[in-house]
Protein backbone atom coordinates (compact mmCIF):
# COMPACT_ATOMS: atom_id res chain seq x y z
CA UNK A 1 0.00 0.00 0.00
CA UNK A 2 1.04 3.72 -0.28
CA UNK A 3 0.51 6.08 2.31
CA UNK A 4 0.77 10.09 2.82
CA UNK A 5 0.79 12.11 6.04
CA UNK A 6 -1.62 14.80 5.48
CA UNK A 7 -1.31 17.88 8.23
CA UNK A 8 -5.36 19.79 8.56
CA UNK A 9 -4.15 23.45 8.22
CA UNK A 10 -6.86 24.32 10.69
CA UNK A 11 -6.23 22.02 13.74
CA UNK A 12 -2.50 21.22 12.82
CA UNK A 13 -3.57 17.34 13.94
CA UNK A 14 -2.08 14.72 11.22
CA UNK A 15 -3.16 12.04 9.60
CA UNK A 16 -1.96 9.34 7.22
CA UNK A 17 -4.31 8.89 4.16
CA UNK A 18 -4.28 4.93 2.18
CA UNK A 19 -3.49 5.74 -1.80
CA UNK A 20 -4.13 3.94 -4.22
CA UNK A 21 -2.45 1.64 -5.32
CA UNK A 22 -1.83 3.03 -8.84
CA UNK A 23 -1.10 6.79 -7.46
CA UNK A 24 2.15 8.30 -8.99
CA UNK A 25 3.68 11.41 -7.15
CA UNK A 26 1.68 14.48 -8.80
CA UNK A 27 -1.73 12.71 -8.79
CA UNK A 28 -4.72 14.64 -7.14
CA UNK A 29 -4.87 12.82 -4.11
CA UNK A 30 -8.50 11.31 -3.48
CA UNK A 31 -11.60 12.36 -1.16
CA UNK A 32 -11.05 10.16 1.78
CA UNK A 33 -12.85 9.84 5.67
CA UNK A 34 -9.75 10.04 8.35
CA UNK A 35 -10.51 7.11 10.66
CA UNK A 36 -7.79 8.59 13.33
CA UNK A 37 -6.33 11.83 13.95
CA UNK A 38 -2.85 12.41 15.67
CA UNK A 39 -1.69 15.52 17.41
CA UNK A 40 1.99 15.31 16.26
CA UNK A 41 3.91 14.70 13.25
CA UNK A 42 5.83 12.04 15.43
CA UNK A 43 2.92 10.24 16.66
CA UNK A 44 1.42 9.49 13.04
CA UNK A 45 4.63 8.56 11.51
CA UNK A 46 5.43 6.10 14.43
CA UNK A 47 2.11 4.89 13.74
CA UNK A 48 2.53 4.31 10.27
CA UNK A 49 5.96 2.94 10.58
CA UNK A 50 4.53 0.32 12.52
CA UNK A 51 1.74 -0.18 9.93
CA UNK A 52 4.90 -0.78 6.86
CA UNK A 53 6.58 -3.00 9.37
CA UNK A 54 3.30 -5.21 9.75
CA UNK A 55 2.69 -5.08 5.73
CA UNK A 56 6.35 -6.21 5.90
CA UNK A 57 5.55 -8.91 7.62
CA UNK A 58 2.75 -10.21 5.05
CA UNK A 59 -0.23 -9.15 7.50
CA UNK A 60 -2.94 -7.08 6.49
CA UNK A 61 -2.83 -4.24 8.81
CA UNK A 62 -5.85 -3.08 10.17
CA UNK A 63 -7.57 0.17 12.30
CA UNK A 64 -7.14 -2.16 15.45
CA UNK A 65 -3.38 -2.23 14.95
CA UNK A 66 -3.73 1.53 14.78
CA UNK A 67 -5.05 1.20 18.15
CA UNK A 68 -2.90 -1.22 19.35
CA UNK A 69 -0.16 0.58 18.25
CA UNK A 70 -1.21 3.62 19.63
CA UNK A 71 -1.41 2.70 23.29
CA UNK A 72 2.42 1.02 23.07
CA UNK A 73 3.80 4.87 22.26
CA UNK A 74 5.52 6.38 24.76
CA UNK A 75 3.26 8.81 27.29
CA UNK A 76 4.80 11.77 26.18
CA UNK A 77 3.30 11.22 22.63
CA UNK A 78 -0.21 11.16 23.95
Amino acid sequence: MKYTIYEDPLTHLFAFVVLPRQFVEGDEVPAVAIGRWFGSREEVTITLGSLLDLEDLGQDPSWEDVTRIEWSLPCSLH
